[in-house]
């Protein structure tokens, strides 16, 4: 199996049908009805703890910030209050959904991946 999981139809059925609204262009969606996540992606929406597929698309849609990284995945960041939500779309699909984390987090990760000009 190709490691690029549509969400429509992913195999665990834990993000089984989530997405039937059209998708995000820049989400690099093989049709408006789907969004594609890698492996790594769609286990990510699956966990509580971060950003679900609705906060996804809303950080994507309404972004304070976005540009590329070093690789040029384009990374999403959404500013709420003192805090960040950030999303990273690859040319195969989700990559990486981060929710509410700290302005040190932030920029730990983009000194990391390379988004440092994105930084608030």
């Amino acid at each position: 199996m190709d490691p690029v999981a549509i969400l429509t139809g992913f195999a665990t059925g834990l993000v089984k049908g989530v997405f039937t609204r059209a998708a995000v262009g820049a989400a690099g969606a093989a049709n408006a009805g789907e969004l594609q996540a890698t492996i790594h992606g769609a286990g990510l929406l699956a966990d509580a703890s971060r950003s679900g597929v609705a906060e996804v698309r809303d950080v994507m849609v309404n972004a304070t910030r976005d540009g590329l990284q070093r690789d040029g995945a384009r990374v999403y960041i959404q500013q709420v209050g003192e805090r960040f939500n950030v999303v990273v779309m690859g040319e195969r699909g989700l990559v990486m959904n981060l929710k509410t984390i700290s302005e040190k987090s932030l920029t730990r990760l983009a000194k990391r991946y390379g988004y440092e000009h994105l930084l608030p």
